[in-house]
C-alpha cells in the first residue's frame, strides 16, 4: 500500500514536471563556463551544498525592484541610513540587499560580517537608523556591545531593526524580547530564495500580520499540495512553488519547488499581494515515531524560554540520520545559563522538555552547555543537523 502511494506520487510529480535545486545545476554550471556575461552568488546551503547561481542585468534589475518593494514594506524611508551586515562573500544577502536598499533610497553601508567592534563604531559615528542582520548575529554584537563598550543594546541609537536569513522572526515572543531590548522597531524584513529572486516578501512595518509577497509581475506563485499545484487560496498549507515571469534573464524558473512550507492568511488582493507565514523546511520537516514535526515549533518554546527566564542561548536540533527518526535532542550553547546556576540550569532543561513535548507530543532530551559551539562563521545558526 504505502509502495503504491509512493509510486503515484512520484508519477504526479513527473507529469507537473516540478523543478528543484539538483534540476537546475547543470544549468548553472552550463552559464558559467559558457563565456555569457554574469556576475555570481552563491546560496547560503543551509539545506546541501552551497550552489554558484549566475546572474545578469536584466536578473538585477527584478532583483533590485522586488527586493525595494519589500524593503519599503518593512519601513525603510528615503534617506534613512541603513548598515547591512549579511555576508557579502558571494552570498546573496550582502550584495544583493545593498543594491535593494539602495533602489528603495536608503543610504546604505554595506558592512557584511564580522569586525563586530568596529560595526558598533560606525554606526556610532554615523548615527546609523536602522540595522539589517540575522537573529543569531544580533545577539553577537550585543556581546561585543557589553564586552568591548560597556555599552547595553538601547544605547546604540538603531530605530529599526530589519532582520532575515533565520526562522523566529514571526515569533511574538521573540520580537517582544528584542524590541525591549533594544528600544528599536523589530521587523521580519527578509524573506526570499537566492536561486529565484534573493528576497520578495517581508513583514510590514506597521501591521505585523504575517510576510506580504512582494514578487507579483515577476514571480507567479502555487502551493503543492499533495502531488497537486493549487493556487493561493486564504487558509491552505503547503510547500510553495513559484514560476519566474521576467525576459532575458540567466534565471529561469518554472514550477521550481522553493521547499518552503507556508501557510496562506489572505487571499490576493487587486496588486497580488498575500499575506503568508513560514511553517518550516519541506527537508527540515523532521519524522519522529510517525509524527510530522516541523524544527520551528521547537524553536518558538526556546524563545518563550529565553523570555520566561530572561537570558538568551542558541539553540540547535539534533537527530538521527536515519528515518524513522527515533531520538530527537535540543542543544543549547550560553554561558549565561552555566554561570547562573545549576539550579536555574535544570529548570529551564525541564521546562523545555515539557513545553517541547506539550507543542509535539514528543520527548525531547535537552543538553545545555557552555562549550557547545553551535554559530557559525558567517554568523547564522544551522537549526537541524543529522548526526544522532
Amino acid at each position: 500500500m504505502v509502495e503504491h502511494k509512493f509510486i503515484e506520487e512520484r508519477s504526479k510529480m513527473e507529469e507537473l514536471k516540478l523543478t528543484n535545486k539538483k534540476d537546475i545545476l547543470n544549468d548553472y554550471k552550463r552559464i558559467i563556463e559558457s563565456g555569457i556575461p554574469h556576475t555570481l552568488v552563491r546560496s547560503a546551503g543551509s539545506t546541501g551544498k552551497a550552489m554558484y547561481i549566475p546572474i545578469n542585468d536584466a536578473d538585477l534589475k527584478v532583483i533590485m525592484k522586488v527586493g525595494a518593494r519589500c524593503w519599503i514594506n518593512a519601513g525603510v524611508k528615503p534617506g534613512m541610513r541603513v548598515i547591512n551586515t549579511l555576508n557579502s562573500s558571494l552570498y546573496g544577502g550582502g550584495i544583493l540587499d545593498s543594491l535593494s536598499l539602495y533602489e528603495a533610497g536608503a543610504s546604505v553601508y554595506n558592512f557584511s560580517v564580522g569586525n563586530r567592534k568596529e560595526l558598533i563604531q560606525v554606526i556610532l559615528d554615523l548615527k546609523v537608523e536602522a540595522l539589517s542582520c540575522t537573529p543569531s548575529y544580533l545577539d553577537k554584537i550585543e556581546e561585543s556591545l557589553k564586552n568591548d563598550y560597556g555599552m547595553y543594546p538601547e544605547q546604540l541609537g538603531l530605530k529599526l531593526i530589519l532582520l532575515g536569513g533565520e526562522a523566529g522572526c514571526q515569533n511574538p515572543t521573540f520580537r517582544n524580547n528584542m524590541e525591549n531590548k533594544w528600544k528599536a522597531q523589530v521587523i521580519d524584513a527578509n524573506y526570499g530564495d537566492v536561486s529565484v529572486c534573493s528576497m520578495y516578501a517581508s513583514e510590514n512595518y506597521l501591521q505585523q500580520k504575517g510576510l506580504i509577497f512582494q514578487g507579483f509581475g515577476y514571480i507567479r506563485p502555487s502551493l503543492l499540495i499533495d502531488g497537486k499545484l493549487q493556487p493561493i487560496t486564504k487558509g491552505l498549507q503547503g510547500e510553495l512553488v513559484v514560476d519566474t515571469l521576467w525576459e532575458g534573464g540567466l534565471i529561469k524558473r518554472t514550477k521550481y519547488r522553493t521547499g518552503d512550507i507556508i501557510e496562506i492568511l489572505s487571499d490576493v488582493n487587486l496588486s497580488g499581494q498575500f499575506r503568508f507565514a513560514v511553517k518550516g523546511r519541506a527537508d527540515e520537516m523532521l519524522v519522529i515515531k510517525g509524527l510530522n514535526v516541523y524544527p520551528d515549533t521547537i524553536f518558538q518554546v526556546v524563545e518563550k524560554a529565553k523570555m520566561e527566564f530572561g537570558v538568551d542561548f542558541y539553540a540547535q536540533v539534533r537527530v538521527s540520520k536515519e528515518d524513522p527518526i527515533e531520538k530527537l535532542e535540543l542543544w543549547c550553547q550560553t554561558s549565561d545559563i552555566v554561570n547562573s546556576s545549576k539550579v536555574i540550569t535544570q529548570e529551564i532543561q525541564q521546562y523545555l522538555a515539557e513545553e517541547i513535548k506539550k507543542a509535539t507530543t514528543i520527548s525531547c532530551k535537552v543538553i545545555i552547555k557552555e562549550s557547545f559551539n553551535l554559530l557559525s562563521t558567517n554568523g547564522k545558526i544551522k537549526k537541524v543537523v543529522r548526526s544522532l
